[in-house]
């Protein structure tokens, strides 16, 4: 018997790690819905180019960079995270409507979470946790919920090579969740 009276998730989400040559979270949480995007119905955004070369593209975008005097890599979520991505669909002919929301509410597991999840579009989630992630870029895939009705909602966490079920109340309350960007190619 499984833990979840009900669950709905993206099918074909890759799960790329941050790590090795691809340590910006940021541009990897993007990586993994441009080959998404590329498998569903917008082929052309991955073409001869290697998986590290489409990361190298959207690091260069989304302007990240290598945190000085660390091993850390950032990208920051005012505009280049969101623009970047939008450069990386325009790059290969497409639209994209990358909107971010730093006003993160209850509402917005239904608005953003459920939603997104129902109609097959991966997102990013932006976490400000300094209890596990960090500032840390994650990239959404689906949703729960449990026997009491408890909400949950699932990601790729960039490390992890299973989807992580996270808490939305524990989440929301805790003020974990930074910012979301819902990704609709047009």
């Amino acid at each position: 018997m499984s833990f979840w009276t009900s669950e709905a998730y993206i099918d074909g989400v890759p799960n790329n790690k941050n790590s090795g040559t691809t340590p910006a979270c940021g541009p990897v949480s993007g990586l993994n819905i441009i080959e998404y995007w590329d498998n569903n119905g917008y082929s052309n955004l991955i073409t001869f180019e290697s998986k590290q070369t489409v990361y190298e593209l959207l690091y260069y975008y989304m302007g990240s960079f290598k945190v000085p005097r660390t091993d850390e890599h950032a990208t920051s979520p005012y505009g280049p995270y969101n623009n970047g991505l939008e450069e990386y669909f325009s790059h290969k002919g497409y639209t994209a409507s990358v909107t971010r929301n730093f006003n993160i509410q209850d509402s917005n597991f239904n608005s953003f979470i459920v939603t997104e999840v129902n109609n097959d579009r991966p997102g990013t989630i932006l976490y400000y946790d300094n209890d596990h992630y960090g500032l840390h870029y994650t990239t959404l895939v689906g949703y729960a919920y449990d026997e009491m009705n408890t909400r949950y909602y699932s990601i790729h966490d960039l490390w992890s090579s299973s989807r992580i079920y996270r808490n939305w109340n524990s989440d929301l309350n805790n003020n974990k969740i930074w910012a979301t960007f819902k990704v609709v190619p047009q």
